[in-house]
């Protein structure tokens, strides 16, 4: 090809360069009418596709308004219930129109479980009416709950002679169960009783502050102190919250 080119530019004459330049143009709008005719194909295949996937569009939307009319057709047409086997009404009574209570018969006056003064025993066995925190989940709130019942117990089994502790921990426990763990702690770290378990009383100031972490130690640390009060229930404790 290069031999070709400098035989044109060299020694070709002037009739060869025109026969030259014809045949470069007549391969040039050869070239061309291949791309229009390619791209004439493509353009033909894709209105092709474009036709059917209308085609099939439209189908599928009379299909679907066909089903429609004649699922809302038969709803309209059901067979109502014949009005003979509607259920049977009861004769009621109203309580103004019932039988009267004679006379010397005059009715004995309860007084509510809830007006009559709890015995100690049932003062300490008396479930805790804590309200459930709802940053806390399910299991925590229960386990909380659980806890808080044998501290008050233990709260119950102090001595005559052990009243300033007794108190102290009832306080304690009445914050812890009305959700007041910042309280609590205040008044757990300014305690001065020995043989008040006040590790106990902060681990479950911190599970009620979502410190779960922190508890765990602490009741690890109880259930492995040999004869400790509160040992079993540290276990059980740190068994729920794993």
């Amino acid at each position: 090809m290069e031999d070709f080119k400098q035989y044109l530019n060299e020694d070709a004459g002037e009739q060869e360069r025109k026969a030259a330049d014809q045949v470069a143009k007549g391969l040039n709008e050869l070239r061309f009418e291949n791309t229009v005719a390619t791209v004439a194909r493509q353009r033909h295949a894709w209105l092709q596709r474009s036709r059917w996937r209308r085609i099939t569009a439209g189908i599928a939307l009379v299909l679907i308004t066909v089903a429609g009319m004649l699922y809302f057709k038969k709803k309209n047409t059901a067979t109502p219930e014949p009005p003979g086997k509607t259920a049977p009404i009861e004769n009621v009574v109203p309580p103004s129109l019932s039988a009267p209570m004679p006379h010397d018969q005059a009715p004995v006056k309860q007084v509510p479980m809830a007006q009559r003064p709890l015995s100690t025993r049932e003062q300490a066995e008396k479930p805790l009416l804590r309200k459930t925190e709802p940053e806390l989940d399910a299991v925590t709130n229960a386990l909380i709950g659980k806890l808080l019942e044998l501290t008050i117990r233990k709260g119950a089994a102090f001595s005559a002679d052990q009243q300033a502790e007794k108190l102290q921990w009832d306080k304690i426990v009445k914050l812890l169960s009305q959700n007041k763990p910042a309280a609590a702690k205040a008044e757990i770290f300014k305690t001065d009783y020995n043989n008040l378990d006040t590790d106990w009383l902060l681990a479950l100031a911190l599970l009620e502050e979502n410190r779960p972490e922190a508890a765990l130690v602490i009741f690890g640390r109880i259930a492995n102190t040999r004869q400790h009060p509160f040992g079993e229930a540290a276990q059980m404790a740190i068994e729920t919250l794993q």
